[in-house]
């Protein structure tokens, strides 16, 4: 209970303010995270490719807390590829839409994977496998997402790369319950 607590201070303390929703492009939403991070894994070595599906509809957003979710997954990323070869560091952000009126998108490092141990509890509190990390970023997100009425998920094996997978939905529960 104890730990509960201090996360959710935190988590208020990091993210005091309500969320300001507004009908977004998510591409736009990505591209400008990805444009807001290039020089940082530019330094770190890192190259990111963004293969974005056309034509999505538009999704109730945070724009701001949308990307400091994509910019925690990315630093992520580029902590995970540390030791590789700078030639071997990559990040892909995808984008998709399906018939479930969800948005999805993915975050692909290629860097060592992570173990499913690790993957099983990766977005609890105070779980991480950074020697320096506090390992409250990924439950942040989580809640951030969840915040949105979508979901964070993340699919890794040891030496395969990780790949988080973001799910929103185009319209939020209230727009859903007005419509039925």
């Amino acid at each position: 209970q104890r730990v509960s607590e201090i996360v959710g201070r935190t988590r208020s303390q990091l993210n005091p303010l309500e969320p300001t929703m507004a009908q977004l492009n998510v591409n736009d939403v990505i591209r400008d995270a990805v444009d807001l991070m290039k020089f940082e894994l530019s330094n770190r070595g890192v190259t990111v490719t963004l293969d974005l599906t056309d034509g999505l509809p538009e999704a109730e957003l945070d724009k701001l807390q949308i990307q400091q979710v994509l910019h925690n997954l990315m630093r992520n990323a580029a902590d995970a590829m540390k030791d590789m070869p700078a030639e071997s560091r990559h990040i892909q952000v995808s984008s998709s839409h399906d018939a479930a009126e969800t948005i999805s998108i993915r975050i692909r490092d290629s860097g060592p994977g992570i173990s499913e141990e690790l993957a099983k509890k990766i977005f609890f509190p105070f779980v991480t496998s950074k020697k320096e990390g506090a390992g409250i970023g990924l439950s942040i997100c989580q809640a951030v997402i969840e915040r949105h009425h979508g979901s964070i998920k993340v699919a890794s094996k040891p030496d395969e790369p990780a790949v988080f997978l973001i799910t929103l939905p185009i319209r939020q529960e209230s727009q859903l319950q007005a419509t039925a």
